[in-house]
């Protein structure tokens, strides 16, 4: 399943560059929060998350640290790896941030959650400074 994921990735990278519009265009991944652990099922035929302990519905890092990966050449610095709190709901403000709308303020008005990670994926200072969040769901990575 991996290497099938990997190889589409690739083909849908491939073709922004062959269009021309990899620096036009932020391509997000954010993966589900792990498979049911092992222990929690009737059978104990679940999988495991290791090295995390827990997974789908445990609010241990097995279940809720997921992977979320942001590309968007000349705009975003490939490589970097931020270790910070954040949110899925913080998605949709980079977005808004990024396609160069007033994320603060349409979040504001539309009374929504997250913040845009913006900052965190264009100013290597920022990745120093925590994002307060009540629940950790993630970890960015820039490709």
């Amino acid at each position: 399943m991996i290497k099938g994921l990997d190889r589409s990735v690739g083909k849908i990278l491939d073709k922004l560059s062959s269009l021309g519009l990899e620096e036009n265009t932020l391509v997000v991944f954010m993966s589900d929060n792990g498979g049911i652990d092992a222990s929690i099922t009737p059978r104990g035929d679940g999988t495991s998350n290791s090295p995390f302990l827990g997974g789908k519905a445990c609010l241990t890092e097995g279940g809720i640290r997921v992977p979320l990966v942001f590309r968007w050449k000349g705009n975003v610095p490939s490589g970097q790896w931020v270790d910070l709190p954040i949110d899925c709901t913080d998605i949709y403000p980079t977005l808004l941030q990024a396609g160069g709308y007033n994320a603060k303020q349409i979040v504001a008005e539309n009374d929504l959650d997250g913040e845009s990670l913006m900052g965190l994926l264009t100013d290597s200072k920022t990745k120093r400074i925590a994002i307060p969040k009540q629940v950790i769901t993630g970890t960015i990575l820039s490709m």
